[in-house]
């Protein structure tokens, strides 16, 4: 299978492809359905005849109501919904025909005989919109080369894709995509999108064609003119060539190399091979936005994995042809798109982190795009992930975060780069250890920079270069403050935790606001890093330090989300996790703030490592101080461990405040 989820060779049989949607707008099928039998007239009856044994469309979708044979009309009693009865018949046939397919695009694939020469492949009477533009045979003429079209492949919303071979280059296989007319639409209006979209083709295609280093995705071969047949006229349009790549699409994959026993495919099982595959499609996403290129079609169709087991993204541009042509939406692919439905970066990503939740439960993400509470969402997408692949889920829940963070509609990941460093510090790549391996990286791309790079680039990254020098010495003599925005501070804090592993430890006193969504998040990716952190072995113990009256703000939420992720955790590993709770007064926990005893301890192969925040104006943490070193982090341990005697298990909180049932063995 290359290019389409639809794909076949020559000996395959011909296969019709009709939305049934569309299959229904055909008039002859309407009025067989819709009318009463006996009110037909004789020539009425003569003309729905003629028309069934002329239309292959109404024939096939017949047989599929009628699989003996038969041409009647039901009996009234049977008529309690025939457009129901003929879509049930259609996925019926579907499911013993087409294994594997997408049933949501309702494709009738009967193995019909080929067609004859005066009926191109796809040509249905009646539905002008589905017939093939493009003739087995006929030679196109594009910028730079010849094709000779094979057959046609299927079709989506917007466009038609072909099988062809490249004339002038050793008959090399290629793919042609050209635009498809809604069936609504009038010839005028059709006229003028087609114009419109080979002067954006012809810009887009320039940008495509440049950047043919990329790996991660289909390159364009050329463009260039055909006529395209519309309802009363003909009109020039554009067609776009692209590579043809040997491969499955991503569901067909999948289900081949990752299915369970019984054939289906409910997820990767193991966090390794989720972040395996979410980083080779984002930095194949990242790939294309750094050339300014967009896809705006990311969905599992549009991957195909190649014969190295690479995902290869196909249809790239795709959006040009979808904002020009306007068409239907077509269901099953919508859910892979943003809901605001324009072509952007974020929109992209959002479509990728869809696909990151396909990879991870084997479902469509149907319904992800609605949600506008961020932590509804990372707790829905979690459920889901828990429900579908609980293997998964409990080798490592932040697969939720990283598939929520996408799946925003306000505040989501904005850059492909962004998502690498989430998914990077979530399962950090296995890289050489030390600071040599990294400076040979550094002074590699700094020579190829000076070489041949952009003056002003070059002037960027010799003050980044100075900067991170900076960093270094300073982290040399103890010290690493990271300040700015809440973004910058959060991702410090989870390369800490994310870094510690078995035999490893983190003991915090902590206060609430740390805690505050505009803070550290309540329910975000640090509390995961926590979680996860434990399940690897690491110690984590926690002591909340709260006023008399328990009247810090977001404290009942904070406390369930502790509970939560106590309650995830395996029970081999859940005394790895131990929150608890110290009432004091608020003249106490001024002095306990002043005196350094809010503090994070982290302790990694022997290494102490301190974490001191600073909070600015309403509690808005503006600084995280890490220090190491015996003047920062001694008897910081002490304090702790006098402390933690102290203070009470967290669920006694929970039940006095009110809150959701817990289970005592959750934390504490």
């Amino acid at each position: 299978m290359s290019n389409t989820s639809n794909a076949r060779d020559d000996r395959a049989p011909i296969a019709t492809v009709v939305p049934f949607a569309s299959a229904m707008e055909c008039l002859k099928v309407q009025t067989l359905l819709r009318s009463d039998p006996g009110s037909l007239s004789e020539e009425e009856c003569e003309s729905i005849a003629a028309h069934v044994e002329g239309c292959l469309t109404c024939d096939l979708l017949l047989q599929a109501v009628c699989p003996d044979g038969s041409r009647g009309h039901p009996e009234p009693a049977d008529q309690e919904s025939l457009e129901a009865r003929l879509e049930r018949g259609i996925l019926e046939r579907l499911d013993r025909h087409s294994t594997g397919t997408e049933p949501s695009r309702v494709l009738i694939m009967m193995g019909a005989p080929a067609p004859s020469a005066h009926r191109p492949v796809g040509s249905v009477e009646g539905l002008e919109h589905l017939e093939a533009q493009l003739a087995p045979g006929q030679i196109i003429e594009g910028d730079a080369s010849r094709f000779r079209i094979k057959f046609r492949m299927g079709h989506g919303d917007f466009t038609e894709t072909y099988a062809a071979d490249r004339l002038d280059a050793d008959a090399a296989r290629a793919v042609i995509k050209i635009p498809r007319v809604a069936f609504d639409m009038s010839d005028d209006a059709a006229t003028e999108r087609l114009t419109v979209l080979r002067a954006l083709l012809g810009v887009y295609a320039r940008e495509l064609k440049g950047a043919v280093e990329l790996r991660g995705a289909a390159h364009i071969l050329d463009t260039g003119t055909y006529l395209h047949r519309l309802r009363g006229r003909s009109t020039y349009s554009t067609f776009v060539a692209y590579e043809f790549i040997e491969g499955d699409d991503l569901e067909t994959y999948m289900h081949k190399h990752h299915a369970v026993a019984d054939g289906r495919f409910c997820g990767l099982t193991t966090a390794d091979e989720f972040a395996r595959w979410a980083r080779m499609l984002t930095m194949a996403v990242r790939e294309l936005h750094d050339r300014l290129i967009l896809h705006g079609d990311i969905c599992p169709p549009n991957i195909l994995v190649n014969r190295d087991g690479r995902p290869i993204f196909i249809d790239v541009g795709q959006s040009v042809f979808t904002d020009v042509m306007d068409g239907i939406e077509e269901f099953g692919a919508s859910f892979y798109r943003a809901p605001e439905r324009v072509a952007t970066p974020s929109s992209d990503l959002f479509s990728l982190g869809a696909v990151m939740y396909y990879l991870a439960t084997g479902k469509k993400p149907i319904g992800l795009g609605a949600f506008t509470d961020i932590e509804v969402l990372k707790r829905h997408v979690a459920l889901k992930i828990k429900e579908a692949n609980p293997r998964l889920y409990f080798d490592d829940a932040g697969v939720a975060d990283v598939v929520a963070m996408c799946l925003r509609k306000s505040q989501r990941v904005q850059h492909a780069a962004h998502l690498l460093h989430d998914i990077d510090t979530f399962w950090p790549e296995a890289r050489p250890n030390g600071l040599l391996a990294a400076h040979d990286g550094l002074r590699h791309a700094g020579e190829m920079l000076d070489r041949g790079g952009n003056s002003l680039f070059r002037s960027i990254a010799s003050a980044k270069v100075r900067d991170l020098q900076e960093v270094l010495i300073d982290m040399a003599k103890g010290v690493f403050d990271i300040s700015g925005s809440s973004k910058d501070i959060r991702n410090a804090a989870y390369s800490m935790v994310g870094a510690l592993g078995e035999g490893d430890e983190f003991l915090a006193l902590s206060l609430p606001c740390f805690w505050n969504p505009d803070n550290i998040g309540i329910n975000g990716r640090f509390l995961s890093m926590n979680r996860n952190a434990a399940m690897r072995g690491a110690r984590v113990r926690r002591i909340f330090l709260l006023e008399e009256g328990f009247s810090d703000r977001h404290l009942h939420d904070i406390v369930a989300a502790q509970f939560a992720v106590a309650n995830d955790i395996e029970l081999s590993r859940r005394a790895n996790y131990g929150v608890r709770y110290l009432v004091v007064s608020a003249e106490t926990r001024r002095q306990m703030l002043a005196g350094g005893k809010h503090f994070g301890l982290l302790i990694k192969a022997g290494d102490h490592t301190a974490m001191f925040p600073v909070y600015g104006e309403n509690d808005m943490l503006v600084t995280l101080r890490f220090r190491s070193g015996p003047p920062h982090v001694d008897g910081l341990r002490e304090i702790f461990e006098t402390v933690w005697p102290r203070a009470r298990p967290l669920v006694d909180l929970r039940l006095a405040a009110g809150g959701v049932d817990a289970h005592e063995s959750a934390a504490g």
